[in-house]
């Protein structure tokens, strides 16, 4: 393959890439603290990064409901390990622990999953978690400067290697932070995607074209 029609090659699998990454956004608009990634050359080299921006926050009057200022995380215990979230869909699971919207228990500042005694625990503007009149822990949270930096999937943030502060501004209750996917800037997105891979789908027919008469000349130079 020669370099030319290896470039274009390589600019339209990257042209599918960045639409996959956006069908993912799109199929997660709805989903509570959901944060998009974003794809393209940073300092000279394909890549993908996490969208900084915080999501819309809507009113739902649910106690369990809560939104974080912006830059705080929850920390919860995932399959993997730690990790950090803005997913603020809170209940109480059937080990009684208090988990966010997929399941993963929430830690407390006592580093530990909060296990409360009812399922109608009570969230104050500090975080404490009160069950039945009684301090269960306090949601632990983490102040992250600049998310763009870290990776992740959906709505769990995997910490980096940077050394991260304690967040003790109030959370908001009663409230839900959306995804950060900004629907109709998807849609402009997929518009141009389509556009700049129909044009690297050109280049390599029209490159393929060319070889193949520069090949046959030559063939026929030499009988």
């Amino acid at each position: 393959m020669n370099a030319s029609l290896q470039l274009a090659s390589t600019r339209l699998r990257q042209q599918y890439a960045q639409l996959d990454q956006v069908a993912q956004n799109q199929a997660n608009s709805s989903t509570p603290g959901y944060v998009a990634r974003d794809s393209g050359y940073r300092n000279g080299e394909f890549a993908s990064w996490l969208r900084q921006r915080e999501g819309a926050v809507a009113e739902t009057g649910r106690n369990l409901d809560i939104s974080l200022p912006e830059g705080a995380y929850l920390k919860v215990d995932s399959n993997d390990g730690p990790r950090l979230t803005r997913r603020g869909d809170l209940r109480v699971n059937e080990q009684r622990q208090l988990v966010v919207g997929q399941g993963f228990p929430v830690l407390g500042e006592s580093g530990q999953p909060i296990v409360v005694d009812d399922a109608s625990p009570y969230i104050s503007k500090d975080g404490s978690v009160f069950s039945q009149g009684r301090l269960i822990d306090k949601i632990a949270r983490t102040y992250v400067d600049d998310i763009r930096s870290l990776d992740g999937e959906g709505t769990l943030i995997l910490p980096g290697g940077q050394a991260y502060t304690a967040d003790n501004r109030e959370i908001t209750t009663g409230v839900l932070e959306a995804s950060n996917v900004d629907v109709v800037e998807e849609q402009t997105n997929v518009v141009a995607l389509m556009h700049r891979a129909t044009i690297f789908s050109e280049c390599m027919k029209t490159i393929d074209k060319v070889n193949d008469k520069a090949i046959s000349e030559l063939s026929r130079g030499r009988s």
